[in-house]
């Protein structure tokens, strides 16, 4: 491990240069069905869709086993138990109290998109947010960085989404589903959207949620009776599935592309990186797409979001070995706000900074993510 020196080592947050915040929310769900409806180019879309009685059933399929955090809080906008954060001064509140310098923000309900059974639909409403958020979060206000957002059941138009797009500044990413696609991350089925990816040099952030496992596989929703059940495994699960898809197809073998994998912690890395070069070098036979080890893949081109810490802050060494085993340089720090279980930048730091040396810190606290996303 890179431990720390006296010479080289940061004890402080106020001893960074920056923290970014590479997984924080906007909480469109508030907004969907009047204010971003508004964007919506395709007027029969918007009046269907305005016609609906009950648009989170008619429109998305999202649910969840039982209510989210009932122990936590009252929801302010009657979403799923989150404060509202629709307007650029709701995050730089947050960010401000919380010395985050710059945030990639990404969608709530939106995040669900794969659930969305009309394809047209789908399409429509991924048009709209990104004109809502690209009007009223990114234009003008510097910190603040938006991700894409593309329907996964049409590629074709996810790729042409984000060539209308690509060429704004503030959009530094492509936003794909990570729970409830229509079909695993590593077919061939995604790749207009990744080609697009590497045309455009964008990272795709996939972001997994637990309204949506329901869905599609891997379906461990089925006979899950609370939030927790759901909530606890939905994250990891997913992105389990969809690196081991991704890797094994070759989605990385044939394009050139980074890949962000938030709000699943780290903890489950290590664990997949031995597990898929222990099947690869017992199983190459069947895996002619994988050229080398899975992960060399991983190192090279997948990141990871820390958020959940989980609990941790008993033994932080153990969240510092597992940045170790992770790899450091693929670590990026987020905060998950405003999620109800959100973590702020001082509980991360305090858990490794003693154990990495200064510039360790810094790239996980926010220098990787300044890179990778060109900020």
């Amino acid at each position: 491990m890179a431990q720390a020196t006296k010479s080289d080592s940061v004890t402080s947050l106020d001893q960074l240069d920056v923290v970014v915040d590479c997984d924080s929310h906007v909480t469109d769900g508030a907004v969907m069905f009047d204010e971003i409806l508004e964007y919506m180019e395709n007027d029969l879309m918007r009046k269907q869709i305005d016609d609906s009685l009950l648009p989170n059933n008619n429109v998305f399929s999202t649910t969840l086993a039982s209510p989210p955090f009932p122990d936590i809080l009252v929801a302010e906008d009657g979403g799923l138990g989150i404060p509202r954060c629709i307007r650029p001064e709701h995050k730089y509140e947050s960010m401000e109290e919380y010395g985050i310098n710059e945030a990639i923000i990404g969608p709530t309900l939106a995040s669900a998109l794969g659930t969305v059974n009309n394809d047209q639909y789908a399409v429509s409403i991924a048009q709209a947010y990104n004109s809502w958020l690209l009007d009223t979060f990114l234009d003008d206000n510097d910190g603040i960085q938006g991700s894409i957002v593309v329907a996964p059941q049409k590629p074709d138009k996810a790729a042409e989404e984000i060539d209308r797009h690509a060429g704004e500044k503030d959009f530094v990413a492509i936003q794909l589903p990570a729970t409830g696609l229509p079909l695993p991350p590593g077919h061939e089925w995604y790749d207009p959207i990744y080609q697009a990816a590497e045309d455009h040099d964008l990272p795709v952030c996939m972001h997994s949620l637990s309204n949506s496992n329901h869905f599609d596989f891997p379906n461990q929703r089925k006979w899950a009776e609370t939030f927790s059940e759901d909530h606890a495994i939905a994250h990891p699960f997913s992105h389990m599935w969809n690196i081991t898809t991704m890797i094994f197809r070759g989605v990385t073998e044939r394009f050139d592309i980074d890949v962000v994998m938030q709000e699943a912690g780290i903890a489950w890395v290590p664990y997949m990186k031995w597990r898929l070069d222990d099947h690869y070098l017992e199983a190459s036979h069947e895996l002619p797409n994988v050229k080398k080890l899975p992960s060399e893949y991983i190192d090279e081109s997948y990141y990871f979001t820390t958020q959940p810490l989980g609990h941790t802050a008993a033994n932080p060494a153990h969240m510092a070995y597992a940045v170790e085993m992770a790899g450091p340089d693929n670590i990026l720090f987020s905060s998950d706000h405003p999620h109800p279980d959100f973590d702020l930048p001082g509980e991360l730091f305090g858990r490794i900074y003693s154990h990495f040396d200064g510039q360790t810190i810094r790239n996980i606290m926010g220098e990787t993510a300044v890179e990778l996303f060109g900020l």
